[in-house]
């Protein structure tokens, strides 16, 4: 029996991401489908689902990978893409319990003025 060795490439881990969005007339799974055979040709680009927003993430090495990407897309697959930021998620965690939280409003522009109060307990 004869050994082969095959030299293994190394590619660089995909960078930034950017949200991609399907126009008009591109569903959801065959746009996904068409990134992921993207993906098997071009190693360097990562597509992947955000568990928060549901939206398609497509990672490359620039922003002008993600161009070439998408137009490859447009030719290939007759999909038209919209490139986006991906939404910045905010999570926070109450960790204790807080009483008497108290906000105030005050706006006085020569009437009446407006006045409020609010008192919050966790």
């Amino acid at each position: 029996a004869h050994l082969m060795a095959a030299a293994t490439v190394s590619v660089p881990e995909a960078g930034g991401g950017k949200k991609s969005k399907g126009k008009a007339g591109a569903g959801d799974d065959k746009l996904r489908a068409a990134l992921e055979a993207l993906a098997r040709e071009d190693l360097a680009l990562r597509v992947e689902r955000d568990p928060g927003s549901g939206h398609i993430l497509l990672r490359g090495m620039s922003w002008d990978h993600l161009e070439l990407a998408v137009h490859r897309l447009e030719n290939r697959y007759k999909l038209k893409v919209e490139l986006g930021r991906p939404p910045v998620q905010y999570r926070e965690t109450l960790v204790k319990a807080v009483q008497q939280v108290e906000g105030k409003h005050k706006k006085q522009t020569g009437g009446a003025g407006q006045f409020g109060v609010c008192s919050i307990d966790m």
